[in-house]
């Protein structure tokens, strides 16, 4: 949408003479694309803001506008281009880091309660009601029913007691290591560290980077894959 709108404005600039003395746009259309250009504007200016919140990072809007009006009056801010970048990248991964350092901290509370044990990866497995079946192996599949939290307690995922089924080792590690760990008919509290999961990225917009998973996961059902039934083979011309 913003392209259009530059499209549009480059068009009728290049018209030059042309668009004053055919008048192809009127005053109040002129006001109307000069206020539809800015709202389109503010949105992705908005969209920044939060996405830059999202990290963590703390910007303050009275003085995040105060200097927007700056920048676009063309006035000093304090900042080039380039130290602005480099300023936010220091912030950015400063606030990763200290994030990081508390998700672990998490992960260690976790490993501390009653029950609680270490597998690797530093995946806690915490049991809540212990099954009584065989475990899966990487290549099973399984039915479960699942909650995926942050550390926070903000639930991402959740299957809402409809069970899923799919493969174990099509999941991020930690979760594989989780399933192979547990019994059928069990019900397990399982804690990913970032490393396990979905590591410094996370999934935007839903998993913060360096974000431990805060899984509760009941073990319904393991689902061997079938064996491939062999062709039958090809009979001859005579049928035999």
């Amino acid at each position: 949408m913003i392209k259009k709108i530059f499209a549009l404005l480059a068009v009728a600039a290049g018209m030059g003479s042309v668009t004053a003395q055919a008048q192809v746009m009127t005053a109040a259309e002129v006001d109307s694309l000069s206020r539809a250009a800015a709202t389109i504007m503010a949105d992705g200016v908005n969209r920044s803001v939060a996405s830059l919140q999202g990290t963590g990072v703390d910007v303050d809007e009275a003085i995040f506008n105060a200097a927007l009006i700056k920048g676009l009056n063309g006035e000093d801010t304090g900042f080039t281009l380039q130290t602005a970048d480099e300023f936010i990248g220091r912030m950015v991964k400063r606030m990763n880091q200290a994030y990081a350092g508390q998700q672990a901290a998490f992960v260690d509370s976790v490993a501390s309660l009653p029950g609680a044990r270490r597998l690797a990866g530093d995946v806690v497995l915490v049991t809540e009601r212990e099954g009584t079946g065989a475990s899966p192996v990487a290549s099973d599949r399984v039915k479960v029913n699942y909650q995926g939290r942050l550390s926070n307690g903000v639930v991402f995922d959740d299957t809402k007691g409809e069970p899923v089924t799919f493969d174990v080792n099509r999941l991020v590690p930690g979760f594989t290591e989780g399933l192979e760990n547990m019994k059928t008919g069990g019900k397990y509290r399982l804690v990913i560290p970032a490393a396990m999961g979905y590591g410094e990225n996370g999934i935007q917009g839903v998993i913060p980077g360096n974000s431990a998973l805060d899984f509760t996961v009941e073990l319904l059902a393991i689902d061997q894959p079938e064996t491939p039934t062999p062709a039958a083979p090809a009979s001859d011309s005579t049928g035999k």
